[in-house]
């Protein structure tokens, strides 16, 4: 597992680009590699249509990458707000027996799980605990 958490929001792409409390998630091409990834990308322009920030999504000169910003925003209008989240990444951790049926790839997906396995996932990873940051993304130089 690389990532958990408990939604505590969900905004539209519009309300989380202009809300002062995600300022810091916009990237910035030349700052560090923590800027460069900011998730706050995408808003929408004037027209309706999704305008897509320069980031690690868009082409390396800053020109819009039509496939990431149609998967990112084909799907959903929602961006979900944790508070409490254990990001793993490169510290994966093997999900328990049994809960497998948890493992989600992608974007954009809903499923319906037996409330017992909710319960027995809820209890394993309150035994985790919140502890936020824990590995470097899988995808950044050097995170092998």
């Amino acid at each position: 597992m690389i990532f958990n958490g408990i939604v505590s929001e969900v905004l539209d792409f519009d309300d989380y680009w202009s809300d002062e409390r995600f300022l810091l998630k916009k990237p910035v091409m030349n700052g560090s590699l923590a800027c460069v990834y900011g998730d706050n990308i995408y808003h929408r322009k004037a027209d309706g249509e999704f305008q897509q920030t320069w980031s690690f999504h868009s082409h390396p000169d800053g020109s819009v990458h039509q496939d990431n910003l149609n998967q990112d925003t084909g799907t959903t209008t929602r961006m979900l707000v944790f508070k409490q989240f254990n990001y793993f990444g490169v510290n994966a951790v093997d999900m328990p027996a049994g809960l497998e049926c948890f493992i989600h790839r992608g974007i954009g997906r809903t499923w319906t799980f037996p409330e017992d396995k909710i319960s027995e996932l809820q209890d394993w990873i309150m035994e985790l605990g919140w502890h936020g940051f824990q590995g470097r993304p899988t995808l950044w130089p050097n995170a092998a």
